[in-house]
């Protein structure tokens, strides 16, 4: 169902657009979950360190794709707000869409063929332990060479979220999810495969979700449906949408860099540290879900109501996403601090005592900065949705700078704690920088 976010009663349309968008992203979540969960149980300790030693890899090059189709999304939500509010045809509407899809189709060219040569040069930098070297180069290969499946998806998403539909996204990603569940089984549990077996359901899985959204989502939107001359004619605005994807493409790539930067760090201190990282970044992640579901409805808000000129309305939603993080943000650290052993126990043994040690201690540090965490996500995707592309741009940067500099000195002095302090630093210093930024824009559009 498309949305106008640019009436109603904003609390609720906030709440509703993002609770699909937190299902969504849980069942998204998934995907790594079940990975981990699968190979850790079937195959071992140092399987689960080779999968976990590809993740900043992994979020480096996927998180770019997040990053460029969300700010693509961008201008598609902005010109469907500014057509709701004049009245004028969807013609400008259906140009930014179909701009998007040609634009990940180059994009998708482009990073398959550098991702997939340079993924073994980039283990080599970032000392991967030599007994998990070739099961981590097999596994993210593999996801690499899947790199189309995942642009795919996420045009698709992007582009229905920003026509205020995050429900259609929803239903197939959760049917792409449980497939993933049972291939996992099948192919590390059933027919002998390694991590292989698990990269491949991951692939396939989301391929089936993004084939699928786009069949149901052309049958029930006209919009949706491309013509090829409107494809071609479409690259006129191709630097409009490089203007506002790029930077977000480019600040998660960076802030990728930071977490490989982290990860480096970490490989000195063997697989059994890069296991316990690991199960701890798994259960943090899903604990992110619910301020990226937040952040990414607020794009689309932001989006639509500065494209309909009502910058008091992006205040006000602005305030009331703030109270929503806030209270998450509260739930979430009880919830850590109590049962973050049941949570690691998902992936490891009590019996890998030294694993769990080190997971524990980075979960405890991160749920500790929760609060930083959530406001870094939300004033982030405010700030991209008014159309700040640069600044958010810039806090992933602060994020590496933070975590370069932590990364340089505090784990020779402190040990792993320093490695699991990089992170919460790193939040420190953006959250600063975004929230400064937010209120200098609110102080210049007030009467």
């Amino acid at each position: 169902m498309i949305t106008d976010m640019t009436k109603g009663n904003l609390r609720s349309q906030i709440l509703w657009f993002a609770l699909p968008l937190c299902i969504s992203n849980l069942f998204q979540q998934l995907y790594n979950l079940v990975d981990t969960l699968v190979v850790g149980r079937y195959l071992g300790v140092k399987a689960l360190a080779a999968v976990g030693a590809t993740s900043s890899l992994s979020f480096l090059v996927l998180g770019f794709v997040q990053g460029m189709t969300a700010g693509f999304a961008i201008i598609t939500a902005q010109r469907f707000g500014y057509s709701q509010r004049s009245g004028a045809s969807d013609a400008e509407v259906r140009s930014s869409l179909s701009c998007s899809v040609v634009l990940c189709v180059i994009m998708t060219i482009i990073l398959t063929a550098a991702s997939v040569m340079l993924s073994g040069w980039m283990l080599d930098v970032m000392n991967t332990p030599a007994d998990i070297y070739e099961d981590s180069r097999t596994y993210i290969q593999i996801i690499f060479w899947g790199i189309f499946a995942s642009v795919y998806y996420n045009m698709i998403a992007a582009q229905l979220r920003a026509l205020g539909d995050s429900r259609t996204p929803l239903y197939f990603l959760i049917f792409a999810s449980l497939l993933n569940v049972v291939l996992d089984v099948l192919y590390v549990g059933f027919w002998g495969y390694g991590v292989d077996g698990a990269a491949y359901a991951t692939v396939i899985s989301q391929l089936v979700s993004a084939v699928l959204c786009t069949i149901y989502s052309c049958i029930r939107f006209p919009i949706l449906r491309y013509k090829a001359s409107e494809l071609l004619q479409s690259l006129k605005g191709a630097w409009v949408h490089l203007r506002a994807g790029l930077p977000m493409a480019l600040q998660c790539s960076v802030t990728a860099i930071g977490v490989m930067i982290i990860q480096t760090s970490l490989n000195g201190f063997g697989s059994l540290a890069v296991a316990g990282f690991t199960a701890a970044s798994r259960v943090g992640g899903f604990v992110e879900v619910f301020f990226i579901s937040i952040g990414v409805s607020m794009a689309s808000f932001c989006g639509q109501n500065i494209g309909a000129g009502q910058v008091d309305r992006v205040k006000e939603g602005v305030r009331t996403a703030v109270i929503y993080c806030l209270v998450l943000c509260a739930i979430s650290m009880v919830l850590v601090f109590f049962l973050g052993k049941d949570f690691i126990m998902l992936f490891v043994s009590q019996a890998d005592s030294a694993v769990m040690g080190y997971a524990l201690e980075y979960l405890n540090a991160m749920a500790a900065f929760f609060p930083l965490l959530g406001l870094l996500i939300l004033y982030r995707n405010c700030l991209q949705g008014i159309g700040y592309a640069f600044i958010p741009f810039l806090g992933g940067v602060l994020e590496l700078v933070s975590r370069i500099i932590v990364c340089s000195f505090l784990p020779d002095a402190i040990g792993y704690t320093g490695v699991a302090l990089a992170t919460p630093a790193a939040w420190i210093v953006t959250t600063a920088v975004l929230f400064g930024t937010y209120k200098g824009w609110k102080r210049r559009t007030t009467d």
